[in-house]
């Protein structure tokens, strides 16, 4: 799609990825080698180099994105995550061994399962705290011609609307998850700001039940051909075994081909599910984001195949290689979205304006650490 601006005025903005494959390889073996040497320290100034890459290949109308965060933040928003976290179990634990004292359940102390049942709750609560804050972070440490990036709404609101969401998930035994999908995205991309122009989120819950409808119906699917083709027969051969009262080899109970089908039809109900999800998930995020009361419209123009296809080369790149081959799997996901997503519509620049940056919150530390 062609690009028309102004000096003041953005008409329908173009989206352009500028990085290489080469590029990229010397960035992450340099992050490599300087992580290794460094025992693992160096990791949150080689994740820094790699988003200051990324980003400024990112064009918008020919304008790079610029990513402000160091490597120093990502270090001391680690070690207060991780600190919290160790005063989460510490706690949990001190209660647990408190309540349960010097008794035993099936030979383990009765106060550390106690403290593993009392860790639950606050795990899932600073878990969905660290989406909210982590996402809060880059999009804080993101700029567009200098104006940066943000994201509105409570740590706190996002915490309780999650757990709630969850309560009804287990309730409905999963149907009300498209919803608390959607409702998470209205609180993330829905509540992310440019300056002080504010992006909005349309999409319903709804518009995803399809998806999960028809990932249950296959996994049911491949479930009941495992059971026909290797469960039923490895039964019937048990059954013939218990009348005979012998077994002279494997095979008498499953045959090579049937292990092998187990292994895949278990593999097919994870990856399969997983390929349509997140590709659903994508377009129904991008299709459904706009800018500033609809003024700029995402649409991703990819099919659900194309996207599938993407995600499931890149899995086997990356996973194939050990995660040598990493890089490769970046540069295409960057040059297929920035050539499949159009914006569609015009933006003043003349209205944008710069916030107040807000510093020192100690939210904003943890929010780095999440972020890693």
């Amino acid at each position: 799609m062609s690009a028309t601006h102004s000096a003041s005025v953005l008409r329908d903005p173009a989206l352009s990825w500028t990085g290489t494959t080469s590029s990229l390889f010397g960035i992450f073996f340099k992050n490599l080698l300087l992580t290794v040497v460094t025992l693992g320290l160096y990791r949150f100034w080689a994740i820094t180099n790699m988003r200051q890459y990324v980003w400024s290949n990112i064009r918008v109308a020919g304008q790079p994105l610029e990513y402000t965060g160091t490597g120093g933040e990502l270090f001391r928003g680690f070690l207060l995550s991780l600190l919290l976290m160790l005063l989460i179990v510490a706690v949990s634990m001190g209660i647990g061994f408190a309540i349960g004292g010097d008794l035993k359940l099936d030979g383990a102390p009765a106060g550390l399962i106690i403290g593993v049942y009392l860790l639950f709750l606050p795990m899932i609560f600073l878990g969905y705290a660290f989406v909210f804050l982590s996402r809060r972070y880059l999009m804080t440490r993101t700029q567009l011609r200098g104006i940066r990036f943000g994201q509105d709404g409570s740590v706190i609101g996002f915490v309780g609307s999650m757990f709630g969401r969850m309560l009804l998930c287990a309730i409905t035994l999963g149907i009300h998850t498209p919803w608390m999908t959607a409702e998470r995205l209205r609180r993330t991309v829905g509540a992310t700001r440019w300056g002080n122009l504010k992006f909005d989120f349309k999409g319903k819950g709804v518009e995803l039940f399809g998806w999960y409808v028809l990932t249950f119906l296959i996994v049911m699917a491949i479930m009941a051909v495992i059971a026909v083709l290797v469960i039923a027969p490895m039964f019937a051969n048990i059954a013939g075994i218990s009348r005979t009262g012998k077994i002279s080899h494997p095979g008498d109970l499953f045959s090579v081909w049937q292990i092998v089908l187990l292994i895949a039809g278990y593999i097919a109900v994870i990856v399969v599910p997983g390929l349509i999800l997140i590709s659903a998930i994508w377009r129904f995020t991008i299709s459904n984001m706009t800018l500033d009361n609809d003024t700029l419209r995402f649409e991703l123009k990819a099919s659900l195949g194309q996207l599938m296809l993407l995600v499931a080369a890149n899995l086997g790149i990356v996973i194939l290689s050990l995660g040598l081959l990493a890089p490769i799997a970046i540069q295409r996901v960057m040059t297929f979205f920035t050539s499949h997503i159009a914006l569609t519509g015009a933006i003043d620049l003349t209205r944008v304006s710069q916030p107040p940056e807000e510093t020192g919150r100690l939210s904003n530390i943890i929010a780095a650490g999440a972020s890693v």
